[in-house]
């Protein structure tokens, strides 16, 4: 936390007691955004070993825009290969509770993303590297830390906001 004071000292860090986990922290970073920040404002979730180029930002917050009212994720790539994504949504069947990827049953080629804008038709998103809009959080409530500490709480978060009407997408111009 030093090198972050140091270079950026106007970034509030928030010490839990060392076993929140993930799901524990996000609603606490989550709680602190929504109490100084402004109603039109977003949360960007974001995992530490994820790292993206300089228009990042930008392309995930314009692919927003284009739906109003929706959750937007990004497109999640091998760092090891950038042309295979890892990540491009959820698909969950209910009947069997089984999780797959997006990439899992319909393709792991980075063109096959990039040619379509954005991708729809998922069950949930990842918690890394997506923006959520103030007003998702007002309208469903925060992360569920008592009932998924850790594994899986982002997934049943968006799970509930898609139940609850709001549009998830990811825009294949925002890639981590």
């Amino acid at each position: 936390s030093g090198i972050i004071k140091k270079h950026f000292p106007s970034v509030k860090i928030i010490k839990g007691p060392g076993n929140w986990w993930w799901t524990r922290s996000m609603c606490e970073g989550v709680k602190y955004a929504l109490e100084n920040g402004e109603k039109t404002d977003y949360v960007l979730t974001m995992n530490n070993d994820c790292y993206f180029n300089t228009n990042y930002l930008k392309n995930i917050v314009d692919g927003n825009k284009k739906f109003p009212g929706s959750i937007t994720g990004s497109l999640i790539v091998s760092a090891e290969n950038p042309k295979k994504v890892i990540d491009a949504g959820i698909l969950i069947n209910w009947k069997t509770a089984t999780i797959f990827g997006v990439t899992e049953k319909v393709s792991d080629n980075l063109k096959f993303f990039t040619d379509r804008e954005f991708i729809f038709d998922f069950d949930t998103l990842p918690g890394k590297g997506t923006l959520v809009p103030f007003e998702v959080f007002e309208k469903i409530g925060n992360f569920n830390f008592r009932m998924l500490p850790h594994y899986i709480g982002d997934y049943e978060f968006f799970c509930r906001a898609k139940r609850r009407g709001f549009k998830l997408t990811i825009t294949s111009k925002a890639k981590l």
